[in-house]
């Protein structure tokens, strides 16, 4: 009788596992600390598809009292709402590569190596698509603000549009009497080194020679993120009129938070029966991405999101009275 026994079945790889935590714990620790915990992972399990949280909304609690007068006081209603982050799942391969392959290149077949650097590659991509996520989420719910939390300066004539020291700072007026808490920025390479340029060109003389020396952007005090994410581009415009557009990010702490909210499953199997033995690994993960201020409108956008549909405004609600209280500014510039 043929009985399949537990030996026969390929069960969860600790040195995969070793490769993927170890490369997303240094990862995390990095951006964490250089955004000043603007964009955040962390692990916090949790079932479901979304992630509650009420909170009271500020009431205005404080008025003037008429020392003279006698008249009830009517009670201020006090509510509540919540926000709402939303659980995104995500897989991992599958990928496969033959034996022959490594062989040819040079590579030794050597298990634990091998299973330790599946783990490592798959860690670098995982931290690449949540922080794609994360910015898609964040400029989706700042364009849902509208005015209140966006600046627009690719009619400025002045600086052809582009980001400048002028447009960070009215970008830090959209906060008010918050701009302080704006921790870092988030802004595409090519908006970086533009940034760079342009600055260098007005400031060649005077004080403002240190960004020259050191070749660093003037940024109002605030580290900068640069990423290459396809989010923070944009087409403006249509047909002969179109041009690069790119968005700017201001962020407030904890602007954006992806919480790994199940367990990470990673597998390593050989592929036999076919003409080359070959290795494949698949896994699969999932993540709740929630934006500071907002709740995802849970029955516009669904279950398990899609790219597009995260970047949708009307896919996120504004749950906080202020837009102060939201994740910070958004700027569109060439």
């Amino acid at each position: 009788m043929a009985i399949t026994a537990f030996g026969q079945f390929k069960v969860y790889d600790p040195r995969i596992q070793g490769g993927f935590v170890e490369t997303i714990a240094q990862n995390i620790a990095v951006l964490n600390e250089n955004s000043r915990n603007a964009l955040k992972m962390i692990t916090m399990y949790k079932a479901g598809h979304f992630d509650y949280e009420a909170f009271f909304k500020s009431a205005d609690l404080v008025s003037r009292r008429d020392t003279s007068s006698g008249a009830v006081a009517d009670d201020i209603q006090i509510t509540q709402d919540e926000f709402i982050a939303v659980k995104l799942n995500r897989k991992i391969g599958p990928a496969a590569i033959t034996f022959d392959a490594m062989k040819k290149i040079g590579v030794e077949l050597d298990e634990d190596a091998l299973n330790f650097t599946a783990g490592q590659m798959a860690a670098r991509d995982v931290i690449r698509e949540n922080i794609h996520s994360g910015l898609l989420s964040a400029i989706a719910s700042l364009r849902a603000m509208s005015a209140t939390s966006q600046l627009d300066v690719t009619g400025v004539t002045a600086n052809t549009g582009q980001l400048n020291t002028d447009a960070m700072i009215n970008g830090h007026a959209k906060m008010g009497d918050q701009a302080g808490r704006v921790v870092c920025w988030a802004m595409h390479s090519d908006t970086y080194f533009r940034l760079v340029g342009n600055q260098y060109a007005d400031k060649v003389f005077g004080v403002a020679n240190i960004n020259v020396a050191t070749g660093m952007p003037v940024t109002l005090g605030k580290p900068v993120i640069v990423v290459d994410d396809p989010s923070l581009k944009v087409t403006v415009g249509s047909g002969s009129t179109a041009y690069q557009g790119y968005y700017t990010l201001g962020l407030v702490e904890e602007a954006v938070c992806m919480h790994q909210s199940e367990q990470e499953t990673i597998m390593m199997l050989p592929v036999l029966g076919v003409e080359n033995m070959a290795l494949r690994m698949q896994g699969e993960y999932a993540y709740d991405v929630r934006v500071k201020g907002m709740k995802w409108d849970v029955a516009n956008g669904g279950i398990n999101p899609t790219a597009t549909a995260l970047a949708t405004p009307t896919n996120w609600d504004k749950a906080v009275t202020s837009h102060k209280d939201g994740p910070g500014f958004l700027i569109l510039h060439r």
